[in-house]
């Protein structure tokens, strides 16, 4: 499954570049609910359903992309307090990151973007977190590249385009970031395309970072069936299914809709 922006939740263990592993705020991220990483990261489908500069993402060297125009904060953001005004936590937060994105910083740039999309502390602004993501893409920065290319495969704020999203999911791979690893599995499994899916690379990139994640073992279950061997797909969808822990999961009903499509000899495609 794609994780992602996804958004599918983020892994503590991806890897960053070493230019853009400053010190990460110790904030709520949406696409990692437990230890907070320098990443959004779900198989692309953001824990926030919510899973934004025009054009594409620009490669290194590109001069930046010109001044991005700011979402104002609603008067609605100062609250009364007996007899004192104070700011709502969550629009200050917003506030001092878009502040330090503004000053480069990648990994504020980042969170400022899935602030916009899930419309936390801010009003949701599809075109504002795309341009953020496309500044922080600009210094190479893994979880910003990888939330991008989750946005173009589900149509979020940008027309659907998988060509795009292919290209930019091969650049935060070339940085070791898990999250990607598993997306950019997914899209080769599963994508619509049929000119861009290609099993066995994808079971080749899964089995080299593969982990006991209830969204790895489904996208390789994916990738086995794409690759036409339907009897491991249906073994690594059972125990995709497994290690969800339970029917409660609210990835559960796909899972098992996939398990179907796999026991009948199907590969599955994403709509």
């Amino acid at each position: 499954m794609l994780w992602g922006c996804c958004f599918s939740a983020a892994r503590a263990d991806n890897q960053v570049p070493a230019a853009t592993t400053a010190t990460p705020r110790q904030t709520p991220h949406m696409h990692n609910p437990g230890k907070r990483v320098l990443t959004c990261p779900t198989r692309y489908v953001l824990p926030c359903t919510a899973l934004l500069l025009l054009g594409a993402c620009a490669a290194p060297g590109t001069p930046a992309p010109a001044a991005i125009t700011t979402t104002a904060v609603p008067a609605t953001a100062a609250v009364v307090v007996g007899d004192a005004a104070r700011i709502d936590p969550a629009v200050a937060d917003f506030l001092q990151l878009r502040s330090e994105a503004e000053a480069g910083d990648p990994n504020a740039q980042l969170l400022v973007a899935e602030r916009l999309l899930a419309g936390s502390g801010t009003p949701r602004n599809l075109d504002e977190a795309r341009a953020w993501l496309e500044r922080a893409a600009l210094q190479e920065h893994a979880a910003s590249i990888d939330l991008l290319a989750s946005l173009y495969y589900r149509g979020i704020g940008v027309p659907v385009d998988y060509a795009r999203s292919r290209e930019l999911m091969e650049r935060a791979v070339a940085h070791q970031y898990l999250s990607a690893i598993n997306n950019l599995a997914w899209l080769l499994s599963t994508c619509p395309d049929d000119s861009l899916r290609d099993g066995a690379r994808a079971i080749a990139l899964l089995e080299a970072h593969l982990d006991q994640s209830p969204q790895m073992l489904d996208t390789l279950a994916a990738a086995y069936a794409e690759a036409g061997n339907f009897e491991k797909a249906v073994g690594w969808q059972k125990q995709a299914v497994a290690a969800l822990g339970g029917t409660a999961d609210r990835r559960f009903p796909s899972f098992m809709e996939r398990l179907a499509r796999y026991t009948e000899g199907k590969p599955w495609r994403d709509p």
